[in-house]
């Protein structure tokens, strides 16, 4: 696949599907955040079909692993219209790119290093679980200071502000 060409690999599989209650939660959240209907958000949904491509950290790897996979991809048919970059994010980084399949599916492609991974997957994801419930005020800055502690450990890899 285009990844493997580009060096790198798939990570997570298994958690490609994001599950029906978060998925729930998710757009009745974010619809009244938006102030739109539940039913206009769910269309809109970009991440409940979600990848992750883990590429290199050295000598530009990531950054050339990144635009090779997206060429490769969009060679075959493949459609990306939105992405976001998180690198300067000081609670969270990566690349994340919204993506139309050739089937015509819209899914998630992110981007990682090991070490953004690691954090992701070993320390984010738990202090992420607790924030979406907190209503304490301190605990929630105590949270988001333990994310910046984590991600302030992951340098952006050469090359990754140019996307």
């Amino acid at each position: 696949d285009a990844v493997t060409k580009a060096g790198g690999t798939m990570k997570g599989l298994q958690y490609a599907l994001k599950g029906e209650p978060r998925m729930a939660e998710k757009i009745e959240d974010k619809a009244g955040k938006y102030g739109i209907t539940r039913k206009e958000y769910a269309a809109r949904l970009g991440d409940a079909l979600r990848y992750t491509a883990v590429l290199g950290e050295d000598d530009h790897l990531y950054a050339k692993g990144v635009t090779q996979t997206l060429a490769e991809m969009e060679s075959k048919g493949y459609q990306f219209t939105a992405k976001e970059n998180k690198w300067k994010d000081p609670n969270y980084r990566g690349l994340h790119y919204t993506m139309i399949t050739p089937n015509g599916v819209q899914a998630e492609l992110q981007f990682h290093t090991p070490a953004s991974l690691d954090a992701k997957e070993n320390g984010r994801h738990q202090i992420y679980e607790q924030l979406r419930v907190a209503k304490d005020p301190v605990h929630t800055r105590t949270l988001f200071d333990k994310l910046k502690d984590i991600w302030g450990n992951v340098m952006p890899p050469p090359g990754v502000f140019s996307f």
